[in-house]
């Protein structure tokens, strides 16, 4: 019986720390990224989608390989978003990190190699 009262107590005490701590979020504005930003505090940031620029075609008329790869850069860390390679003998493309991409304050974020805008979504952290 004490054990069950134990359980109940810790299992009560557990809940209400948790709901204490938790936190919602709330729409603020769309963001396009075209050049370094820094996430602002109390907001984060949904990544949605990269705007490739036209760089990220293949020659097909020649037999050379080629090779393209989009890339966003996150706290000064490069972030493969798609490659792409090919020749005359054919195209392929590799989706390498998926989106949407979560960051929080005070992450910074910028378009890179063959990318032109980053579109955002930021939110308020509401207690």
């Amino acid at each position: 019986m004490k054990n069950l009262f134990v359980c109940t107590v810790f299992l009560f005490a557990f809940f209400f720390a948790t709901q204490s701590s938790a936190q919602s979020l709330q729409f603020s504005r769309v963001v396009l990224v075209t050049n370094l930003q820094t996430v602002p505090a109390g907001k984060v940031w949904k990544v949605e989608s990269a705007m490739l620029t036209a760089s990220m075609g293949i020659n097909t008329g020649t037999s050379s390989y080629q090779s393209h790869t989009a890339v966003l850069r996150v706290d000064g860390q490069s972030i493969n978003l798609r490659h792409t390679f090919g020749n005359a003998n054919g195209v392929h493309s590799q989706e390498l990190s998926r989106l949407p991409m979560w960051l929080p304050a005070g992450t910074t974020l910028e378009p890179s190699t063959n990318v032109g805008q980053i579109s955002v979504i930021e939110f308020t952290v509401v207690p």
